[in-house]
């Protein structure tokens, strides 16, 4: 896994990892966060996480580290993903 660059990095408490969560549902349409907790994948873009997980491990995507989170970027994911159901 990859670390996320410093500019985007911090200590994330308990609070942060709870209003985190639940400030980034796909449903808030005003603000578009860069990354997003891995475990909130599948309410974001409808994959599983064990997905994820297997196309990291080819090599397709990245999956960032802040501290003992999983994130992922929001634009690679799309990009993988209209590379996939283009090339289908």
């Amino acid at each position: 896994m990859t670390k996320i660059p410093t500019e985007f990095s911090r200590n994330l408490d308990e609070r942060d990892a709870i209003s985190m969560t639940a400030w980034n549902k796909p449903d808030n349409k005003n603000c578009r966060p860069l990354y997003v907790p891995l475990i909130d994948a599948p309410n974001w873009f409808s994959i599983s996480r064990d997905t994820l997980y297997r196309a990291e491990k080819r090599g397709e995507i990245k999956i960032y580290k802040a501290s003992t989170r999983s994130l992922i970027k929001i634009s690679e994911i799309e990009s993988w993903i209209e590379k996939r159901t283009t090339s289908a």
